[in-house]
């Protein structure tokens, strides 16, 4: 539930401030998380496209966030 709700949210608070949305994206462990539970549990269909979903938005609004990994 919380993906879904966050992948909702994103894309008004990214209106509301881009700049500090993305910082906090960035800071935030939230990528790795929905990485890792996207393929921890194999036979969670809806936890998978809850994560596909997220992620394809963070994607979609910052790009360079998923496509460079951290340091």
């Amino acid at each position: 539930m919380m993906y879904e709700t966050m992948s909702t949210l994103l894309g008004d608070l990214n209106k509301l401030d881009r700049d500090a949305m993305k910082e906090a994206a960035e800071e935030s462990t939230l990528l790795q998380d929905v990485l890792i539970d996207s393929t921890a549990n194999h036979g969670d269909f809806a936890l998978k496209l809850k994560c596909t979903n997220l992620l394809i938005e963070i994607w979609f609004l910052y790009p360079t966030i998923v496509s460079m990994p951290a340091r």
